[in-house]
């Protein structure tokens, strides 16, 4: 119920639904359609469906925290605090509402790149990446609400981290061609085994599952001190 009433929230802003449905599929396909246009290459499938993850990745998270500043910035953080809703499920809730909105924008962009190239894309394989770019939605916006309840001015940092991740996490480039060092802290990134798998490759699942873990558990442990010490101080941040 907590959920449908996020997601009918997330509606509610029209702009939202027309960014997403409209604006976002344009935006990702027009680049390729005039790159295309001038230098009459084959588009790759397997890339197109990197890029697509990577977008669904980055800006699901986008969404997520800029709607967390904003409840941050509110009142409703006591709200939540002193009812029987935990932040954690009320962040896991948020995390599915965006989800819910932001997975059927990756799926449309598939389909119309599949439409004008011709790339015979296989819809059920990426509906199964979308459920692991979901799973990894949940863990980063765990780390990211650790993150929050530490310090308040980390947007620019975020976006500067996720560059970073970008680089190394396989989306342009092949692992592979990275130095030893960049290749172990990719390593550490759950996107990483996404556009892996997205690739076709073998994964490590028992090491994907125990970095999943791990970095969930993390995160979880710093939210809990950081809501001890709101208790104790009467603030996150003081």
């Amino acid at each position: 119920m907590i959920i449908y009433f996020m997601f009918k929230s997330l509606l509610r802003n029209k702009w939202n639904i027309i960014k997403l449905l409209l604006i976002a599929p344009i935006n990702s396909i027009l680049p390729v359609i005039l790159l295309n246009s001038v230098i009459a290459q084959n588009i790759d499938k397997n890339i197109i469906l990197k890029m697509c993850l990577w977008s669904c990745f980055y800006f699901t998270i986008f969404e997520i925290i800029s709607r967390r500043m904003e409840f941050f910035g509110s009142e409703k953080i006591h709200d939540v605090l002193l009812s029987k809703i935990s932040l954690h499920r009320y962040n896991f809730y948020q995390t599915v509402a965006v989800n819910i909105l932001y997975i059927p924008s990756l799926l449309i962009t598939l389909y119309c790149y599949d439409v004008i190239f011709h790339l015979n894309i296989d819809f059920l394989f990426a509906i199964i990446c979308a459920i692991f770019v979901f799973i990894n939605n949940v863990i980063i916006s765990n780390i990211m609400l650790a993150v929050h309840l530490k310090t308040k001015n980390y947007f620019h940092r975020f976006n500067f981290g996720m560059d970073i991740v970008y680089i190394i996490s396989g989306v342009l480039y092949p692992i592979s061609v990275f130095p030893k060092f960049l290749r172990s802290i990719s390593q550490l990134i759950p996107i990483t085994y996404v556009i892996s798998f997205s690739e076709g490759n073998n994964i490590n699942i028992e090491l994907s599952i125990l970095i999943f873990i791990s970095m969930m558990a993390f995160a979880i442990w710093n939210t809990e001190k950081s809501i001890k010490k709101y208790i104790v101080a009467g603030g996150f941040y003081d």
